[in-house]
Order: C-alpha cells, then sequence, then structure tokens
C-alpha cells in the first residue's frame, strides 16, 4: 500500500527512521565504500522526476550532496580539477553525457527510485547485471542502457544505487523512511568521494 497520510518529519521522526533503516543502509553504504575504493574522480548523477514523491529519491541525494564539500578518501590519483561533482540527471539522465564526458569520472554513482521489493527507504547497490531486473523510476531512457553506455564510452565503472520508494504518487515531497535514507547516503557519499565540486 501506498504511503497515504504522511506526518510531519521532524528531527526525531527523521532519527527513528534512521535508527530502523539503518541495517539495511549501513549494509549497501558499505558496499558503496568497496565499490568506490580507489576512485579517482566520482561523479553522483541523481535520477527521478521530483513530481512523483518517492521518485525523487536520486534527485533529492544529489541535491543534498550538491550543497556539501566532498572530503578526501579516494585512493586514486585525480586528474587536474575537482576529484568529485554533483550531476541533476532528472529524468532523462542520458542529457548529462557531454558534461559527464568533460568531467572525465573514474567512478559514476547513479541514484534512482528503484522497486527491490523492500521496506521503504532501503537502499541497495544493484550490480549491473541485475539492473534490467529491478524496476526504476520514470526515464526517458532505461538505466541498463545508460550505465553501459557511460561504461564503454568514458570507460569508468558505474555503481547504481537503488531506493526503495513508498508513495509514486503525484507529488511533491518524500516519505520519511525515503527522505531518512536520502540523508544518510548524502552523509556517506560525502565521506567516500575523492574532492569537492558541484554541478
Amino acid at each position: 500500500m501506498l504511503f497515504a497520510a504522511e506526518e510531519p518529519l521532524t528531527t526525531a521522526r527523521l532519527a527513528d527512521l534512521c535508527g530502523v533503516e539503518r541495517g539495511a543502509v549501513e549494509a549497501a553504504l558499505l558496499e558503496l565504500e568497496a565499490a568506490l575504493a580507489g576512485a579517482a574522480r566520482v561523479a553522483v548523477v541523481g535520477v527521478g522526476q521530483e513530481l512523483h514523491r518517492d521518485d525523487g529519491a536520486g534527485m533529492r541525494a544529489a541535491r543534498l550532496l550538491a550543497g556539501r564539500p566532498f572530503s578526501a578518501r579516494g585512493g586514486g590519483t585525480a586528474a587536474p580539477g575537482p576529484a568529485a561533482a554533483v550531476f541533476l540527471g532528472g529524468v532523462a539522465p542520458e542529457n548529462q553525457t557531454g558534461a559527464l564526458r568533460r568531467f572525465n569520472p573514474s567512478h559514476v554513482v547513479l541514484i534512482d527510485a528503484a522497486d527491490l521489493g523492500r521496506a521503504p527507504g532501503t537502499v541497495e547497490l544493484i550490480p549491473s547485471a541485475r539492473i534490467g531486473g529491478v524496476t526504476f523510476s520514470t526515464h526517458t531512457l532505461p538505466l541498463r542502457f545508460l550505465a553501459r553506455f557511460l561504461e564503454e564510452s568514458l570507460g569508468c565503472r558505474v555503481v547504481v544505487v537503488g531506493i526503495q520508494p513508498r508513495n509514486l504518487g503525484f507529488g511533491k515531497g518524500l516519505s520519511p523512511e525515503v527522505e531518512a535514507a536520502c540523508r544518510r547516503l548524502a552523509k556517506a557519499l560525502e565521506g567516500l568521494a575523492p574532492g569537492a565540486a558541484g554541478s
């Protein structure tokens, strides 16, 4: 059942939700840390339709991250310029390929709402072999094609992060569980990426 009546997202409620989702989110964050080990330049691409509530989860996580400096933790050798950047892909993330090419990332993290068949707010890394079997939100190009295109044309590693939505109905704002997951994911990425920049 989709979330019908949303309760206000207070700091206390957010803290409670983070505690509830901690195990699932923590496991995904450990996988993400391993996937970004040795990254020289990381591009984070938020994906989703912000007018369909939780479908905007990828965009929300990216927007949260865009306002923060990344801390240095990468083991790779960065090219000149910022070592991390955020791109707002929306419903047509393929429109960011030119900007991504100019940024020249070693790793791209695509964040999107995805039907993982789990509790709302669950965060999972989705292996490229499984991307076709997961239902994503409302994009113009399926993420499996975009991921393959980026890997082949940019020579980078693509990591897809899915966030389980609760409510995909028309409207703005995320359900509390999904908002909490976006905040934790942005905070974790801030500590994993090797430099700083917002795009």
